[in-house]
């Protein structure tokens, strides 16, 4: 766990008085933050006949379905609310929310609003976290358990994350089928959230330890600390090399070290908070559209972060525009 500042009750006060403003004022700041998002992208032109909706303001409803947690059907009366307000000006039937979360297009523009939420909020050099947790989906499969004997499950897929430990923000995402390993999840994930940031540091469970991540990392000017496990050793006649370097921080290192190998569970904290404000369940029954709302949940998560993060330090931030809209 970090260390609280100096003068810890007065800062816990002043953590608390902000959440609570935060929580307060939570809709329409989330509305305005995404909507002045949105209106950072550029238009895309349509790809096909039925794209006949403007593709940044479904965008903008589809985040907003998420973050109010309603059916669909639902939703088509919030959005009178939301044309009232000047946010969007369609009248979608309730449809297109399901078509429009179909679309692989529409996978690359939440990967691009993450990363203007990240390079928004960047910082000098930040301390990483990865790990994945996993998000139920409808409908139930057999998982083998022993020979010949097998037990009923939920679908479900997992949400790969590298997060910045101090704010809990998600600083990429990528989401897979439950029985993906998540160790070849490590570099490209890595090398995305090195575009938006510098990563100083990166934390990970004996899930993500290897010879190659930990080369890679190293490589990429990124201190790993992947916790080894128990029957991992360093190798003498490789004296020097960057696994016996990882294995020694876990067990020889110093007070720092240890630190940041703890520091891994604050990606834990941010998963809870995923879940205790938006559930641990994705309503969508294609993988595609699966892929979309856990990252439309991500996108939710990163702007609560940073009203919180506003009422708490007074910061106001500005998503630099690439185009008008059409």
């Amino acid at each position: 766990m970090a260390k609280k500042k100096s003068g810890s009750k007065k800062y816990d006060k002043e953590r608390a008085a902000a959440r609570n403003r935060a929580h307060v004022k939570e809709k329409w700041q989330f509305l305005e933050l995404l909507d002045q998002l949105c209106r950072s992208l550029k238009q895309p032109l349509p790809t096909d006949k039925k794209d006949r909706l403007p593709l940044l303001e479904m965008l903008f409803c589809l985040v907003f379905k998420g973050y109010s947690q309603i059916s669909d059907r639902n939703l088509s009366s919030f959005l009178v609310e939301m044309r009232t307000l000047n946010y969007i000006t369609i009248d979608p039937h309730f449809n297109s929310f399901g078509n429009y979360m179909n679309l692989p297009a529409v996978t690359l523009l939440l990967d691009t609003m993450l990363e203007k939420i990240v390079l928004a909020s960047a910082e000098e050099g930040v301390h990483a976290a990865i790990d994945s947790s996993r998000l139920l989906t409808p409908g139930y499969h057999k998982e083998k358990v022993k020979k010949g004997r097998y037990k009923r499950e939920r679908n479900n897929v997992r949400l790969h994350t590298i997060i910045n430990i101090k704010t809990h923000l998600i600083v990429a995402a990528v989401v897979s089928k439950h029985y993906q390993d998540e160790k070849q999840f490590f570099e490209p994930l890595l090398r995305r959230a090195l575009q938006r940031g510098n990563i100083i540091s990166i934390a990970g469970d004996k899930n993500y330890l290897s010879k190659a991540n930990v080369k890679i990392a190293s490589e990429l000017g990124c201190t790993p600390y992947l916790t080894p496990k128990k029957n991992n050793r360093s190798e003498p006649e490789q004296k020097g090399s960057l696994w016996n370097e990882n294995i020694d921080r876990y067990r020889e290192g110093s007070e720092e070290d240890a630190e940041r190998f703890g520091q891994r569970k604050q990606i834990e904290t941010t998963f809870s908070m995923i879940k205790l404000r938006f559930g641990k369940e994705l309503g969508s029954k294609t993988f595609q559209a699966q892929i979309n709302e856990a990252l439309c949940l991500a996108i939710c998560h990163n702007l609560r972060v940073l009203i919180f993060n506003r009422e708490l330090h007074g910061t106001d931030l500005t998503f630099p525009p690439e185009d008008k809209r059409d």
